[in-house]
Order: structure tokens, then sequence, then C-alpha cells
């Protein structure tokens, strides 16, 4: 089972971080080689992803890359933004001192990060999105977040 998650989050950050073309056809008989199992874990992965709205799926033409729309990446920035600040409120009403020097130290290497990215010309695509919240400066208000909440849906 862990293999198969290992799969399906690969290709999901695959997916997301634009490491595949918009409308491409995802072949498992060609994935398999990428991720070393069958055809039918790649096919379960892909429909797994096909259910959440990361891959396409068309009976008898098989998983393509969905090609993003102007509609699609608005409702996505909406959400986006909806969600950092309802994380931002959290962290700042239960943060404490410790978590408030965290985000300060967080907020001053991802304004460094941000000026090599700018100086960087060979830098096409630069996208969080999609990604866990395992990189330094996201930790502070996603942990925060997480352990103030008393929802366990929300977790």
């Amino acid at each position: 089972m862990d293999e198969e998650n290992d799969i399906y989050e690969g290709l999901r950050l695959r997916v997301t971080s634009g490491g595949l073309t918009p409308n491409t056809k995802l072949k498992p008989a060609v994935l398999r080689h990428d991720y070393n199992c069958s055809a039918s874990t790649i096919r379960e992965a892909l429909f797994r992803l096909s259910t959440v709205g990361l891959v396409s799926f068309q009976e008898q033409r098989g998983f393509r890359v969905p090609i993003p729309t102007d509609q699609a990446q608005h409702e996505l920035t909406h959400l986006r933004i909806l969600l950092e600040c309802e994380g931002a409120c959290l962290s700042i009403r239960q943060g404490g001192i410790d978590w408030e020097s965290r985000l300060t130290a967080a907020h001053h290497k991802l304004s460094h990060i941000e000026k090599e990215c700018e100086a960087a010309p060979t830098i096409r695509h630069f996208s969080f999105f999609g990604q866990k919240p395992s990189k330094p400066f996201m930790r502070p208000s996603f942990q925060i977040a997480d352990q103030m909440c008393s929802k366990p849906r929300m977790r």
C-alpha cells in the first residue's frame, strides 16, 4: 500500500508542479517504467488522480494532463487565498512568541529566495502549489493551524 501511495504522490506532484505538459497523454505502459511497477498500479493511481480532478479521463481515450483554464486558475487562486487567510488568522491567534520568531525567520529566508528567483532567468516556473507544507517557510503557520484545529476533518 505504501508503494501505491508513493506512486500516487509522485504522479500528483509531477502533474501539479508542471512536470508533465498539459494535454499529454498519460500511458500506463510507459509510466510503469518510471515507477518500476505494473501498468495496473499506474492505472489505479491515475484513476485516483482523476477523481480529484488532477487528471482527465475519457473512455477509450485514456488519461491526459488537463489543460489549465483561466477560470480554473482563478478558482484555485481564490481558494488558496481563503485558506491562507484562515490559516494566518488561526496562527496569529494561537501562535505565541516562538511561532512568531519562526515566522519572522521564515519570511526573511523567503524574501531571499524570491530575489534569487527574480535574478535567475533560467527559472521558468516557481510554484509551491500542490506540494506538502514541508518547506521551512510554510511550517510555522501550518503547524499551528494543524495543532489548534479541533475538527478532525480539517487536519
